[in-house]
């Protein structure tokens, strides 16, 4: 198993919540913390990895370095955040980087998440090492749906309640996501900047859409995202923090 390939919905799957005030989250981001254990000792922080040479963008990715009688082992969990490397500065992000403050706040919050669940290993197991990580890592279930399997509920129930231009619309954006995706399966956890950035450039340059038709349909979309919030899928409204880009 490639664990800096490890599917971004292990993230997902930590539900944990932050009782940190605001201050401390941002305080607290990037910061690598140590945990003693019976045996062993682990430590997490963000790492940029693999920045693209034609983009200069790299991923977000939660390291989690473990040492012990000299051996030493890295596993990588991937975020689904990515920057440009010019906003990454010894290991943080810069201060000039435009929306700072929103992507410490949700990496902190995934950072928690991850410290907690390894908090609740240590607990079952006694100790931790990148073995037993891995082993948790790869027995946990995936209950979660993929983005268009969640598309064609939400579908089925404008069908029952929406007119049919609605629906019409819905299913065309519908279409183009499944179009864009091919054949990667698309998750919640990697709705972000970035996604939409993509999106946005797929309309216009692909699909020859203009500005005015592209911000009508992301609030199509929104229209989608309430309903996952709704129906518990999504804990939160993050999305509203994300902006089109035409």
């Amino acid at each position: 198993m490639n664990l800096e390939r490890v599917d971004q919905r292990e993230f997902s799957q930590f539900n944990f919540r932050l009782s940190k005030s605001d201050d401390e989250l941002i305080q607290g981001i990037l910061v690598s913390s140590a945990t003693e254990l019976p045996l062993k000792m682990y430590r997490t922080k963000y790492v940029l990895k693999n920045p693209s040479k034609k983009s200069g963008l790299g991923k977000i990715t939660l390291e989690i370095y473990f040492s012990s009688d000299g051996k030493r082992e890295r596993i990588y969990l991937p975020t689904g955040e990515e920057i440009h490397e010019k906003y990454w500065t010894n290991g943080m992000v810069a201060k000039s980087y435009p929306q700072k403050e929103k992507l410490l706040r949700r990496l902190e919050e995934k950072h928690h998440e991850v410290k907690q669940q390894l908090y609740q290993w240590e607990k079952e197991l006694g100790y931790l090492n990148a073995d037993l990580v891995k082993t948790k890592l790869e027995d946990r279930p995936i209950l979660e749906k993929d983005m268009l399997t969640l598309f064609d509920e939400f579908l089925e129930v404008k069908r029952l309640t929406a007119k049919y231009k609605m629906v019409i619309k819905l299913t065309t954006i519908k279409n183009h996501l499944k179009v864009m995706l091919g054949q990667k399966k698309m998750y919640l956890v990697e709705f972000n900047q970035t996604f939409i950035n993509r999106l946005t450039y797929y309309w216009e340059q692909k699909v020859g859409l203009q500005p005015n038709t592209i911000h009508k349909n992301f609030r199509f979309l929104q229209l989608f995202l309430n309903y996952l919030r709704k129906e518990g899928f999504l804990e939160n409204d993050f999305y509203k923090e994300y902006n089109a880009c035409s």
